[in-house]
């Protein structure tokens, strides 16, 4: 958080540097807005200190049953801790830190390629079916 506030300050003092030295010729009447993308900074916050190709994603905190067929909850974020995982690849971060293909429901293996989830097997009785959402034409799998 330290860091944030920095880079913040640090891009306000920027901006009004830029700003004072706009000529008084110019036909600016109002004084110059600046505007942040905060989270923008904070995902370039995140990838320090990963190497290429991994990014830094938060730790995350989940409530662990030994049921096994019991659904888990989602995973909530804990602390400000980070780890490196490779988004392409990892099964437990695929295509984006909270997307966990194993939360499929009734997946019983599954593996991250090129950052979407493919099932490799469900759990008995159930095969992997490919779906495709019919508004956003987006791709995905279930155990039907």
């Amino acid at each position: 958080m330290k860091n944030l506030t920095r880079i913040v300050v640090l891009a306000v003092a920027m901006g009004l540097a830029s700003a004072s030295q706009l000529s008084s010729s110019t036909a600016l009447t109002r004084r110059t807005r600046q505007s942040f993308n905060l989270r923008e900074i904070e995902i370039q916050l995140e990838r320090q200190g990963c190497p290429a190709p991994l990014r830094a994603c938060p730790i995350l905190r989940s409530d662990i049953s030994l049921d096994l067929n019991v659904a888990l909850p989602k995973r909530t974020i804990s602390k400000r801790n980070w780890e490196c995982f490779n988004l392409q690849t990892d099964v437990n971060s695929c295509g984006s830190c909270d997307n966990d293909c194993m939360e499929i429901p009734n997946v019983a293996r599954a593996k991250c390629d090129s950052g979407s989830c493919k099932i490799v097997s469900c759990r008995s009785g159930l095969q992997p079916k490919a779906t495709v959402n019919h508004v956003t034409g987006s791709k995905s799998m279930k155990c039907a």
